[in-house]
This record gives C-alpha cells, sequence and structure tokens, in this order.
C-alpha cells in the first residue's frame, strides 16, 4: 500500500469512526425525546469547536513542519477520547465524547490537508478518492446503527466497533510520522481576520461561491432531522430514518464513483448552478409528497445531486491552494460544511418546531431555487465591451 494510499484510507476509517458515533448520538436523543429541537440540538454540540477553532488551527497547520507527527499526535488523543465510552453510556458521558471528538475534528482536518498537499497526486484524481473516503463512512453510519437497533443488540457492541475501528486509524498513522513539510511555510499573519483576507476570497469568488452557498442551503436541509419527521408525516416508521439517510448518501456515493474523470476536469460554477436548480425542484416535490415509495425515489435523486456537488466543491478545494495555505482553506471548507450539516440540524430542528414540516421544506426550495439563479448570473462571463472610437474630422 502506497503513501497516498495509506493516507486516504486513514482518512476512511476516522470518518466512519466519527460517522458511526455521531449517528448513533442522534438516534439515541431522537428515540428518548422524539423532538425535533433536541435531536437539532446535537448538531449545536458538533458545530460549537467548529466555529471557535477551525479557521485558528487551519492558520496555525500551514506553519507546522513535523505535520505527519502532529496528525499521528492527533489521532492518538481522538483513540484515547472515543475510548471513554466502553466505560459509560450515559446520555452526558455520550454528549461529552461527542463535543471531545468534535474539538479534535478541528484540528484533524486542517491537518490532514496540509499534510496531503506535500504529496504529488492527480487533482481530479485526488479529488475523488477524498470524496469517496468520507462518502462511504456517512453511507454505512445511518444503516450500521439503525440495524444494530432493529437486531436488539446491545450498544456496547456497537461502541466496541467504533473505538476498533478508531484503534486501526492510529496503527495506521504511524507511517506518517516522518512526513514533513517539503514547501517552506507560509508568513504566520497576526490574526484570522487577515489570515482569511489573505486568501482573497473575492478575487476567487468563483471558487469559494459553492463553499458559501452550500452551507446556506444546507441550513434549513438538516436530513438527520428532516428525514424521520417526513416518515412520520407520511405514516411510516420514524425509528428506521437511518436506512433512507443511508439511501441519501450511497446514490451520493454512487454518483461520485462513475463519473469519469474527464466529466469531474469539466465541472465548474456554471454546473453546481444547475444543481441547485434541479435540487430546488426535488425539494419542492419532496414536500407535496405522500408516498413512501416516492419519497425514496426523491431522496435517492437527491443523492445523486449531492454526490456530484461534493466532488466539485473537492475539486475546487484542491484547486484553491495557493502559497502553501490547504490547512487554512480545508479549515474554512470544513467550517462553512459544519454551518450547513450541523448548524443546519439545530436550524432544520428549530423551523419545523415553529414553522412545521411543510413550511420548512418549501422555505429550502425558495432559497435553493434563488441561489441557483444568483449562482448561474455569476458564472456568466462578461460580455466584451465594444469600444467606439470617436472620430473629429468630418
Amino acid at each position: 500500500m502506497n503513501l497516498h494510499t495509506q493516507i486516504i484510507t486513514s482518512r476512511f476509517l476516522g470518518s466512519l469512526t466519527s460517522s458511526v458515533f455521531t449517528f448513533y448520538v442522534f438516534h439515541k436523543v431522537f428515540t428518548l425525546t422524539n423532538s425535533a429541537l433536541w435531536t437539532g440540538a446535537v448538531g449545536l454540540i458538533l458545530y460549537l469547536p467548529t466555529i471557535t477553532l477551525n479557521l485558528y488551527v487551519g492558520n496555525l497547520s500551514d506553519q507546522w513542519k513535523n505535520i505527519g507527527k502532529i496528525y499521528h499526535i492527533i489521532i492518538f488523543i481522538k483513540c484515547l477520547i472515543i475510548s471513554t465510552i466502553l466505560f459509560s453510556t450515559h446520555l452526558y458521558v455520550i454528549l461529552i465524547v461527542l463535543l471531545g471528538l468534535s474539538i479534535i475534528r478541528s484540528f484533524r482536518i486542517p491537518t490532514y490537508y496540509s499534510m496531503i498537499q506535500n504529496i504529488t497526486f492527480s487533482t481530479s484524481n485526488s479529488a475523488k478518492l477524498n470524496t469517496i473516503a468520507w462518502q462511504l463512512p456517512i453511507i454505512l453510519a445511518p444503516a450500521l446503527v439503525t440495524l444494530s437497533y432493529s437486531l436488539n443488540l446491545s450498544p456496547q457492541i456497537l461502541l466496541i466497533f467504533i473505538c476498533l475501528i478508531q484503534f486501526s486509524e492510529y496503527l495506521l498513522t504511524f507511517r506518517f510520522t516522518t512526513l514533513q513539510r517539503t514547501q517552506p511555510t507560509s508568513k504566520l499573519k497576526t490574526g484570522i481576520i487577515k489570515s482569511l483576507k489573505s486568501l482573497n476570497i473575492i478575487e476567487r469568488k468563483e471558487l469559494f461561491a459553492p463553499f458559501f452557498i452550500d452551507a446556506i442551503l444546507a441550513s434549513f436541509m438538516g436530513l438527520t432531522i428532516l428525514i424521520p419527521f417526513i416518515l412520520l408525516d407520511i405514516g411510516a416508521d420514524a425509528t428506521k430514518f437511518g436506512f433512507t439517510k443511508s439511501l441519501f448518501h450511497f446514490f451520493a456515493f454512487i454518483s461520485v464513483l462513475l463519473v469519469p474523470k474527464k466529466i469531474i476536469a469539466q465541472l465548474n460554477l456554471r454546473t453546481f448552478s444547475i444543481l441547485i436548480g434541479i435540487w430546488s425542484v426535488a425539494l419542492l416535490l419532496l414536500g407535496l409528497n405522500q408516498s413512501f415509495t416516492f419519497l425514496l425515489i426523491l431522496i435517492a435523486f437527491l443523492g445523486l445531486i449531492d454526490g456530484l456537488s461534493c466532488i466539485l466543491r473537492e475539486k475546487f478545494l484542491l484547486q484553491l491552494s495557493k502559497n502553501n495555505e490547504l490547512g487554512k482553506v480545508s479549515a474554512l471548507n470544513a467550517l462553512l460544511i459544519a454551518t450547513g450539516d450541523e448548524l443546519g440540524e439545530f436550524n432544520t430542528g428549530f423551523w419545523i418546531e415553529n414553522l412545521g414540516l411543510k413550511l420548512t421544506i418549501y422555505t429550502a426550495f425558495g432559497i435553493s431555487l434563488f441561489f441557483s439563479i444568483i449562482l448561474h448570473a455569476l458564472s456568466q462571463k462578461p460580455k466584451k465591451t465594444i469600444v467606439l472610437k470617436k472620430f473629429t474630422n468630418y
């Protein structure tokens, strides 16, 4: 197994650990409270460390010379934190461990991207592999947790499985300890604001726009919260919502897996605007739907769109790196993803509690359609202006 493959495998194992445990917590809180707001609050716990630490750590990660050794230490600390669940499964302990994992993630993601920046790879190929490495775990996690509950297995068996996977990742990272930064470190900025300004977000808006837009759209589409309440609305068994959520991620993975490298190379901002437009139409149908079969079709279709969106954003992320600052860029990306996926779960729970399920979905439809139009306009190349010469002699 070459180094690049080991690094991708490490990301897969680490993501699997985090995804299974996170969904386990969501499922536990939902079954205990049956409340959209309290289940969504789990997303808030995940989000708080991200918003406070990510940009700072992303700035630092581009300065670390012994980047492989630091990554190895981060994974070791993650092992220690997650092993706590073997001694107690009390809800408060579980939530504290979840908070600890979220703090570690704020260090892990920027360090990971800062580390792979020193390895030669094809942008299209690496974008696809990295997307697969974190898409596969989020396919498996909801199904594994729901299956363990359906089979009446002890939660302890699932938690032992999580710990074993995490230990496997730790063993894999021993080889990374020799990795050092081969390129000169970027100059340390005096603060996070100046650090962000150095990314030239406005000048590179075509590459940054999908990350910001995706965060806004996802803030109304927390599927972990939305799916069980849609199932309740159509009279289906909401306790098995993990299978439906896995279906979404499965088709996202299929989309990632089957798209050819030549197509990836051609994906651009206009493609993203079209995807968001199609997404908005699917949301409208989701709000109107009362059939379980059609719900599954819509969820699968939304997954296909999400897969293309993910690989496009991963491609843009790798293209955004300049002056050895991939750690900083990935930290901003992780913050925006968390704003959509985790704060989005809390927001979705809040909107369902206050607006109702249908109005929440229709609001998401309206916002998606609006940003699809904005992105499409942004992707248009400016027309050449014809300068008319002024003649003074008649």
